[in-house]
């Protein structure tokens, strides 16, 4: 997907590996500064490219939905226009994983984010637990899967995860520690412009929204119940941590976070019957993450906190 990004839609072909020959759809979401003709017209001697546009302008959901529609080859992923590959070889590794385990219906893996300081930070595969990166196109398809186009602007691709993960059996679902993109602070992306401002502002409702997308959808295919149960409790530890971040970093938007949280704690964390040995073991391991990824160590010693039950309790009174 691409919007307004022709310098961004360079770098990430740019980063493609020109020994190997990939298949590559462009969607331009009907970008009103920019044109691609040319871009296309120079990596097609590398590649094969076809360059398509949206109807109007939706968001990179539908891009995403869009370009979907168009794929015949045996696996898919998706690079937002400005994001790169970490190196030239990694398609070819995750390919030969890909192949090596035809029971595997997608691959996690991880990958670095580059903050507004323009740091790289890594993020392993089981730390971003609702992210899948290479997909297997007949699961995708049999599956029905798509991105959910009513939050195109801010985590659109995590309710399609979600569902996946709860569709898929676990032993399907392949794990690669290495990364394979690079999450670019980019002004042009919709999420990370003006040093994840809309990212900070949006991200809680984001997720909450895409969580509900992806039980309800998980209900019309009959996902076992325990599955949805382990997604809804995953969900409300997250919003839980986003709500401490907030308190304790970006304040301003602790107002949005509460109306995020109280929204998935009604509509989506109250359909099931609270199971609280699940809860606590999806606590500690979103705990432990958060420790070791995000250095939230320091901030939990010396900052305001309430605890998960007493956050819980706030959501009830609200």
């Amino acid at each position: 997907p691409v919007y307004n990004d022709k310098k961004g839609l360079q770098e990430t072909l740019f980063s493609l590996n020109i020994k190997n020959r990939y298949h590559i759809i462009v969607v331009d979401d009907c970008s009103t500064t920019d044109t691609y003709d040319d871009v296309i017209e120079f990596f097609k001697q590398f590649h094969d490219i076809e360059l398509t546009k949206t109807s109007s302008n939706g968001g990179p959901a539908v891009a995403k939905n869009t370009g979907v529609k168009l794929c015949k080859n045996k696996y898919i992923t998706f690079i937002d226009a400005g994001d790169t590959v970490v190196n030239v070889d990694i398609i070819t590794q995750i390919e030969k994983i890909m192949e090596e385990n035809p029971h595997g219906e997608f691959l996690s893996c991880g990958h670095y984010e580059e903050g507004c300081d323009a740091s790289l930070r890594y993020i392993p595969p089981e730390h971003n637990r609702w992210m899948g990166k290479v997909y297997r196109k007949t699961f995708f398809d049999k599956s029905k899967l798509a991105f959910n186009e009513e939050m195109s602007f801010c985590n659109d691709d995590i309710g399609m995860n979600m569902l996946a993960r709860m569709i898929a059996t676990e032993e399907k679902i392949l794990h690669y520690d290495e990364p394979f993109v690079i999450w670019h602070n980019n002004e042009n992306s919709v999420t990370r412009k003006g040093g994840y401002t809309k990212y900070f502002k949006e991200s809680s409702m984001g997720t909450a929204k895409s969580a509900m997308y992806a039980l309800t959808e998980g209900k019309k295919r009959f996902v076992h119940p325990r599955k949805m149960k382990e997604l809804s409790c995953s969900v409300m530890c997250a919003l839980y941590y986003n709500y401490l971040a907030t308190l304790n970093y970006r304040p301003e938007y602790l107002d949005e976070v509460i109306e995020a949280s109280k929204y998935f704690y009604q509509n989506g964390f109250l359909q099931f019957p609270v199971d609280m040995e699940m809860l606590v073991d999806i606590y500690n391991i979103t705990t432990v993450n958060k420790l070791q990824n995000e250095d939230w160590e320091p901030s939990l010693l010396r900052l305001p906190q309430i605890s998960f039950l007493d956050f819980l309790n706030l959501l009830d009174r609200k």
